[in-house]
């Protein structure tokens, strides 16, 4: 059809008088291909996260770049304002100041002491060494990144088990599947939530998170550890012998002091989300001021040091895949992509609409979580 001819109707409604603004812009000639074109980065960056070519940080850098350059051959490249503005502060912000607060803490030396602390707990017994290990690790995932947790506890029983003589990988795959679990159970615990938190921070908050999420939570988590120890059998039963006293020795706690002021500024943190509903204060501020207080009681002249233990790749790499989104998003493929779930979801039965929109929204997510970073 001529596009020339193209007639639009609007109807409404509303009895008061409705103003309406309409802005017409050429595409040129990558127009009637945009969709196409994005969903191909789409896959393609999707492909090299899955498939480990590279960093993520960098195909997500380099999948943003491709879509700005897409945006600019349709004479709309945004300013440099609108793509930082597409950039979530909030959970960038979260997620700076909770690394940063994690970072400190870890040279306290607190997460290989309470390692330590879990074996002499079990007393040898391999079973109730790998309950309390993955209990551990779901507390600290609950209230502390989740990632730096697996990795300081991983690390802990990489070393426990060459210790002891056993077989570390039943562990290491349970204390990463805890770890995910527990840190499902709040806003901080897992990048996902804090995105989700922020992005709807009008209708959900920490303890919206805490209680929906934590009761799940609980009621898994048996489910979880029988079909664990049932899976490896051999490789989580049984005595085990420990000299405690060595990875006491080992594993100490290096700084008390500076432990005690984290565990203070910490505790004011997690405080504060509770008290989210009261002081009505945005969860990234919170971080933010945490962190900053965390720096100047650990050393004021050699901060540099502190902010080693940021993971500023991961933070480059949310804010990468935040411009790639919104930049997605204006070559119209997420609209193509709802447009076809709602007509999907339109052909089951009405009474059973919202049940089955729901369900694929999870089952979807969860496909793609399983290769791509979620």
């Amino acid at each position: 059809e001529n596009p020339l001819n193209t007639v639009m109707v609007i109807r409404t409604d509303s009895v008061a008088p409705l103003p309406i603004a309409i802005q017409l812009h050429s595409l040129g000639w990558l127009g009637p291909y945009q969709v196409g074109i994005a969903a191909l980065i789409m896959c393609f960056v999707f492909s090299l996260i899955t498939t480990e070519a590279m960093h993520r940080t960098m195909a997500a850098m380099i999948g943003a770049a491709m879509t700005l350059v897409v945006l600019g051959l349709q004479n709309r490249v945004p300013t440099l304002s609108a793509v930082v503005g597409w950039m979530d502060h909030g959970t960038l912000g979260l997620l700076f100041g909770m690394m940063l607060i994690v970072g400190i803490t870890m040279r306290t030396g607190v997460f290989e002491w309470t390692g330590v602390l879990a074996c002499k707990l079990s007393g040898g017994d391999k079973t109730k060494l790998l309950l309390l290990l993955c209990l551990v690790t779901a507390v600290l995932s609950a209230f502390l990144d989740n990632v730096t947790t697996i990795l300081l506890i991983a690390l802990v029983t990489c070393k426990l088990c060459k210790l002891v003589g056993i077989d570390p990988r039943p562990y290491l795959i349970s204390e990463a599947i805890f770890s995910n679990v527990g840190g499902t159970a709040t806003m901080i615990g897992d990048p996902p939530n804090i995105i989700i938190g922020n992005m709807l921070a009008q209708y959900l908050d920490f303890n919206s998170f805490l209680f929906n999420l934590a009761p799940g939570v609980l009621f898994v988590s048996p489910f979880v550890f029988k079909y664990l120890v049932w899976y490896y059998k051999d490789g989580v039963k049984g005595q085990l012998t420990v000299d405690i006293v060595k990875l006491q020795k080992m594993y100490p706690i290096t700084n008390r002091a500076l432990l005690i002021k984290c565990g203070v500024v910490l505790g004011c943190v997690i405080a504060s989300f509770f008290l989210h509903p009261v002081t009505h204060l945005d969860p990234a501020w919170i971080a933010i001021m945490g962190s900053v207080w965390l720096l100047v009681a650990f050393d004021m002249h050699h901060c540099h040091e502190a902010l080693l233990g940021v993971e500023w790749d991961t933070l480059l790499f949310f804010a990468a895949l935040f411009v790639l989104v919104e930049a997605l998003g204006e070559l119209g493929l997420l609209r193509a992509i709802a447009t076809s779930l709602s007509q999907v979801i339109e052909r089951a039965p009405k009474e059973s609409r919202q049940f089955d929109a729901i369900c694929l929204i999870l089952w979807v997510s969860a496909f793609f979580s399983a290769f791509v970073d979620n």
